[in-house]
């Protein structure tokens, strides 16, 4: 994000703190499509678990849950946090989702390999996507939506 909205790295942190404990982070808009889509998978009687990372403060994690709650409602069954710069490996080994949706490639790198990783596509990781790493051996496919998800399971 420092390079698209030209923010020194330095200063990266210290804002994203802000911005995590501000009432902007209870309004953060799900993924295109994302409510009727879990809502459907959840109505299909699939188990749907949150896995989120966010700065470790209770005020974040109040305003994390708020705004899960409000978007889908009981349709998410478990919350669980890590840091800001936390890996999601341990709660994913121990949950053994059948599939996982992230918006960043180093949490997919982390599921377990019995686990399907789909990459959520997002302004900010188009650079990581496509640069010289090769991320195949642990991504599924890149997707810009959840309708996927519906088709597969529902």
């Amino acid at each position: 994000l420092h390079k698209r909205y030209d923010i020194p790295p330095m200063y990266m942190h210290a804002i994203a703190d802000l911005f995590a404990e501000s009432e902007r982070f209870h309004t953060l808009a799900p993924y295109k499509n994302a409510i009727p889509n879990v809502r459907k998978l959840y109505e299909a009687g699939h188990r749907i678990v949150a896995v989120t990372a966010c700065l470790d403060s209770e005020i974040t994690k109040r305003l994390r849950y708020d705004n899960l709650k409000m978007h889908f409602g009981n349709a998410i069954s478990e919350i669980h946090y890590v840091g800001v710069h936390g890996s999601k490996s341990d709660i994913l080994h121990k949950i053994k989702p059948d599939v996982f949706v992230d918006d960043l490639i180093n949490h997919l790198n982390g599921a377990p390999e019995s686990t399907s990783k789909y990459l959520m596509l997002q302004p900010w990781n188009k650079d990581e996507l496509f640069s010289e790493t090769n991320h195949s051996g642990y991504l599924d496919r890149v997707v810009s939506d959840l309708n996927f998800l519906v088709d597969m399971y529902c």
